[in-house]
């Protein structure tokens, strides 16, 4: 009996995570550069910059999973240069998506939810006149 408790546990932890179903990047322009997140389910990520010599954005989507490849690679981007994702159990489950922003210039970024898709779309561009 209580490994059978333990399973319905595991399932129902299983049954909250969010997975993200799809990372993808859009060269829009020379100036706009766009990253989307197709998720499962809406959650609210905790978004962030780090500055400094490997300017980086990270993204932590809680209670949840992704299972595609751990690095994605840029091809073309002026603004961003890979994408790398990891999942973290410590002190909560998440995913942490980290985006390598150019070393070139100072990159900012616009975030935005569409609910009704379960869609995390950020576009970048560059500051000018830094």
């Amino acid at each position: 009996m209580r490994w059978f408790s333990l399973l319905v546990v595991a399932f129902t932890e299983l049954e909250k995570s969010v997975v993200i179903k799809s990372i993808t990047h859009i060269k829009n322009s020379e100036t706009k550069e766009t990253i989307t997140f197709t998720l499962s389910a809406s959650v609210v990520p905790k978004i962030f910059t780090l500055r400094g010599d490997n300017p980086r954005l990270v993204i932590d989507f809680p209670q949840s999973t992704y299972r595609g490849k751990n690095v994605i690679s840029i091809t073309g981007g002026v603004l961003a240069s890979a994408i790398r994702s990891g999942l973290d159990q410590v002190p909560v489950k998440k995913t942490r998506a980290v985006i390598d922003l150019s070393k070139d210039m100072t990159v900012q970024y616009v975030s935005e939810f569409l609910k009704q898709e379960n869609t995390l779309i950020i576009t970048l561009t560059p500051v000018h006149g830094k």
